[in-house]
């Protein structure tokens, strides 16, 4: 069975202006509900298109599950072990998608459940959440427990920025054909704060 995020065009302006559907084109409509309370919420479209296709990213995913029924959103049926699961197909994957979209689609996903469900969502048999003895942090006194969020979240590697050479700097500042160029990164520089 295969699902498309399509764009109706008589639709309500209180409604998502992008569906999900499947191959036969009937609504998914828990999908759909949710998208149409984003765009109640005020939403841009932008971000709603997002939000689209974050669902179908999922549902298609949903839809390999033996025994799921993906035009119902049950909660017997997706639990944390569910969450994980499509966490590890996604870095299976090949390409690999980045963490920071790993962890877009499973935050929504707990968003999903929680608007339908009004709770968060089961835990698994094993469970996410770790907690541990935190010192006081002035170094004295009694210490606290302290637990770290249940979201499954993939670590996301630091960016390292890497300056330019000065044959880099030379070329660019050479490449200006221009003197509306040379205005522009002239603002551009003037608006960074000096450096110490």
């Amino acid at each position: 069975m295969t699902f498309h995020a399509i764009r109706p065009g008589d639709l309500p302006t209180s409604s998502s202006p992008i569906r999900l559907v499947d191959e036969q084109g009937r609504e998914i409509e828990w999908a759909n509900r949710f998208l149409d309370v984003q765009r109640v919420r005020g939403l841009q479209l932008l971000s709603l298109q997002s939000y689209a296709y974050t669902l179908l990213h999922f549902v298609r995913w949903w839809s390999t599950r033996p025994g799921v029924d993906v035009m119902r959103f049950h909660a017997e049926q997706f639990t944390e072990s569910t969450l994980v699961d499509y966490v590890r197909d996604q870095l299976n994957e090949q390409p690999k998608p980045a963490p920071e979209n790993i962890n877009r689609r499973s935050f929504l996903v707990r968003r999903l459940f929680r608007f339908y469900f009004h709770q968060d969502m089961p835990h698994a048999p094993y469970l996410i959440q770790r907690t541990w003895y935190r010192r006081s942090p002035l170094g004295y006194g009694r210490g606290r427990m302290a637990a770290a969020p249940a979201d499954l979240k993939l670590k996301v590697p630091q960016r390292v920025i890497a300056p330019l050479s000065a044959e880099q700097v030379a070329r660019f500042w050479c490449s200006f054909r221009t003197a509306r160029d040379l205005g522009i990164v002239a603002l551009m520089l003037l608006e960074q704060p000096p450096l110490a």
